[in-house]
């Protein structure tokens, strides 16, 4: 959409329509509670190399996250 018409639809937009959004979010949100854990390299190369006699060493990338952007030489740099 371009800019123009962006806008003059924010212009249309009213207090009242502003206010029944903000009600409508704050109806509707969620409170999501996570925890997050930092391990050192070291645990996470201890716990790869255990896996390799049973191949449970996988590399788990969730599907939020990118892709690898690194070949083999820069990894094995790292």
């Amino acid at each position: 959409m371009p800019i123009s018409n962006q806008q003059e639809l924010f212009a249309r937009i009213t207090e009242e329509d502003q206010d029944l959004a903000e009600e409508q979010i704050t109806k509707e949100q969620k409170i999501i509670d996570y925890d997050v854990h930092e391990y050192p390299v070291e645990v996470i190369v201890q716990k790869y190399i255990t896996g390799i006699g049973d191949d449970t060493n996988e590399i788990f990338v969730p599907s939020y996250q990118r892709k690898f952007v690194w070949d083999t030489k820069q990894q094995s740099k790292f």
